[in-house]
């Protein structure tokens, strides 16, 4: 009996001390805390040539040196060392009297394990008797959205030169919280130029043109702590880039070239052209599609030799084509027509090829299988047919392309094709009526966007009542332009030439159309 007993209680032993794999558990998520500082933060009259700061856990340096920004700048770069937990900052040189100090270290210290950072960590002291207590406050939003933005770096340069954002680290900087808003703090009293910056890489220089950007192209000056008068908005957006290149290009057996470029078009500001050497023989054609152009010249023989010279501020490329004995094929559609549009809509049918030859003969209009007239056109160095005929709401239509109705600049020949759409019935379309109440600019443009850009737009004044009507269901937003050069569209910043973008006020919320139904804002 006793050695059953003996047993039973190894037996429960082994059972309770069985070894279980802990829990993962959740992420540390949580930033380093500061402890201790040493001398205290907020000291003044500061004689000490270094800094102790220590934490709540074991801590790592992460690129330090770039990350931290000393105001007002140091000649020499201060040393800084790890140990455990604790971070000591020593001065390389003696400090000016009766300064306020700030030491604002971005990212540059994280936790040892996860790489959380201690955001907002600033150590402020002053060699003097008081320290400055200045401070500048606004707000950071992204321009084209209007939505606020998070982790803006706010700086200010008492240097002034056109270089400073590209070269030199700010006097001062902040980081803008979730709100958009932000706040620079103990700030000496001066003129500073402002300069705004939404980067990954951290490193306080626009150095990169797919960082948003926001400046002021005037002077500013803090103030006071109780002045609550003083709130600047600071818009950012993208600058367009200044590169283009020839990422790569081909030509197929025709002299037809396909060439992609480093960016599309419109969204840069860089000039570029593609240009045919021999156009005293044959004359070149070039068009535009998203991010590639299609060059071709008129009438291709076989064994033609022919050189095109594409041309940028930063690069010069000869593209050189040859012409070979190449077999003729049917012409292909692009892509299929759409079935459903409105009676204003254009009729746009796009092909593979270039297209030289329209016969208005072997093309036929039919609105309820019933022929009714009209007309195809087409634009010289293009890959689109027009066609021009009269459409109402809730019409049946179609357009019948015989064989040969249109033929490229190679001879390729379209088979029989047929394009049948309907249009939508005039209750379908929704309606926008916009009292317009706030003060607007002269040149103001109220814009209805959706989510591939603006779809309808019109000139308005203080008081006018605006009206979208024929809209499609869908979900729009509004949004007035500041259009200062009156060219129709919105034009970003451009530091260069220190041109701020067109200012851009968005209404607060999404605008949702629907069928045949009305909607009265006012604004």
């Amino acid at each position: 009996m006793r050695y059953l007993l003996a047993l039973l209680v190894i037996f429960s032993l082994a059972s309770c001390a069985k070894i279980v794999p802990p829990d993962g558990g959740p992420k540390d998520t949580a930033p380093p805390e500061v402890v201790a500082m040493v001398p205290g933060a907020l000291t003044t009259n500061f004689n000490s040539a270094n800094v102790y700061i220590e934490f709540n856990e074991y801590v790592r340096l992460n690129d330090i040196y770039n990350q931290l920004v000393v105001s007002p700048p140091l000649k020499k770069r201060p040393v800084i060392t790890l140990k455990g937990k604790a971070v000591t900052i020593e001065f390389e040189e003696e400090l000016e009297r009766d300064v306020t100090y700030s030491l604002q270290f971005g990212e540059g210290i994280v936790d040892l394990n996860e790489g959380n950072p201690a955001k907002g960590l600033q150590y402020v002291f002053s060699t003097g008797d008081q320290l400055d207590s200045l401070v500048v406050r606004g707000r950071a939003y992204d321009l084209v959205s209007g939505e606020p933005l998070e982790g803006a770096k706010i700086m200010l340069y008492s240097n002034f030169a056109d270089s400073m954002p590209l070269t030199s680290k700010p006097s001062y900087f902040g980081l803008s919280g979730p709100d958009g808003k932000f706040e620079l703090n103990y700030l000496a009293s001066g003129d500073y130029r402002l300069f705004a910056l939404k980067e990954e890489n951290f490193n306080y220089l626009y150095d990169d043109f797919s960082e948003l950007i926001g400046f002021r192209t005037d002077t500013l000056q803090p103030s006071t702590p109780l002045d609550t008068a003083q709130f600047i908005e600071v818009p950012l957006s993208k600058e367009p880039d200044t590169l283009q290149y020839l990422v790569t290009y081909d030509a197929d057996s025709t002299g037809l070239i396909r060439a992609q470029l480093f960016h599309e078009p419109e969204n840069t500001r860089a000039s570029f052209k593609l240009d045919l050497i021999n156009e005293d023989i044959f004359r070149g054609h070039v068009v535009r599609m998203n991010d590639s152009l299609f060059a071709w010249h008129d009438l291709p023989n076989d064994g033609e030799q022919l050189q095109w010279v594409f041309s940028s501020p930063s690069a010069n490329d000869t593209i050189e084509v040859e012409v070979f004995n190449y077999q003729v094929r049917k012409l292909r559609s692009r892509n299929l027509p759409p079935q459903s549009l409105a009676r204003e809509d254009t009729l746009r049918w796009s092909f593979a090829r270039p297209i030289a030859r329209a016969d208005t003969s072997l093309i036929s209009f039919y609105r309820d299988s019933i022929p009714v007239n009209g007309t195809a056109t087409l634009v010289p160095g293009s890959f689109d047919v027009f066609f021009d005929m009269e459409l109402s709401d809730g019409g049946n239509y179609a357009i019948e392309l015989l064989p040969g109705a249109i033929e490229s600049r190679e001879g390729y020949r379209n088979d029989t094709l047929r394009w049948a759409f309907s249009t939508w019935k005039t209750d379908y379309f929704g309606k926008v009526i916009v009292k317009v109440l706030r003060k607007v600019p002269e040149s103001a443009l109220l814009q209805l966007l959706d989510k591939n850009g603006v779809v309808r737009q019109k000139m308005v004044s203080s008081g006018e009542v605006v009206v979208f009507d024929r809209l499609l269901p869908s979900t729009y937003s509004l949004r007035v332009l500041n259009d200062e050069n009156q060219n129709g569209k919105w034009d970003p910043s451009n530091y260069s030439e220190s041109r701020r973008a067109e200012q851009l006020e968005h209404f607060m919320s999404t605008v949702q159309v629907r069928s045949n139904w009305e909607m009265e804002l006012e604004w």
